[in-house]
C-alpha cells in the first residue's frame, strides 16, 4: 500500500475526515479541520531522496516580520515540552509543526492517524499563545511563567 493510501485510509476510517484534496501530480493530501482555537490545516506530501511522507499542520495566521523572533521563541520552547518529536519549519511567515516518516518504517493507518491527530492538537493548543504575543503584548517567556505557575497550582 503507498503511503498516500495509508494517509488517505488513516483520514476516513480512523479520523472521519473525508473532504480532502489529492494531488497526484505533486503527491500530496491536504485538508483543513476545525478544533477548539482554531482550523487547522494539513499538508500530507511524499518527498523523495530519501523517499519519505512529510505531514505538516499549521493555522492560517501569517506571522508579522516584527513579531517573528518571539512567536518563533515560543514555538520552538511549546515543542520541546512535546512527549513526542516533531520539527518545526518557520520559512513561509507561517509555523509548521512537521512530522517525517521514511519510507520503509512500518505504517500503518492507525499510526498516521494518531500523528495526525497530535499534530492537529498542538498546532491548535498553540494557537492562544501566538494570538497573545501577536494581539496581547505578551512575550513568549511571560506565558510560560504563567503556564509554569498554572501547572504549580494544580499540583498543590
Amino acid at each position: 500500500m503507498s503511503l498516500l493510501a495509508i494517509v488517505e485510509e488513516a483520514l476516513v476510517n480512523q479520523l472521519g475526515i473525508k473532504k480532502v484534496r489529492r494531488d497526484e501530480e505533486e503527491q500530496t493530501i491536504q485538508f483543513t479541520v476545525g478544533v477548539n482555537h482554531t482550523d487547522v490545516r494539513v499538508h500530507c506530501r511524499l518527498l523523495t531522496e530519501p523517499d519519505m511522507l512529510a505531514i505538516s499542520c499549521y493555522f492560517d495566521v501569517k506571522i508579522p516580520e516584527a513579531r517573528r523572533s518571539e512567536i518563533l521563541e515560543y514555538a520552538m520552547r511549546r515543542s520541546l515540552r512535546f512527549k513526542y518529536g516533531n520539527d518545526m519549519i518557520y520559512d513561509d511567515g507561517y509555523i509548521h509543526y512537521t512530522y517525517h516518516f521514511i519510507q520503509g518504517q512500518v505504517l500503518d493507518p492507525g499510526l498516521v492517524a494518531n500523528m495526525i491527530d497530535a499534530g492537529i492538537r498542538t498546532t491548535d493548543a498553540a494557537f492562544p499563545g501566538v494570538m497573545a504575543i501577536l494581539f496581547g503584548g505578551k512575550t513568549a517567556e511571560e506565558l510560560f511563567a504563567e503556564e509554569d505557575e498554572k501547572r504549580r497550582k494544580g499540583s498543590n
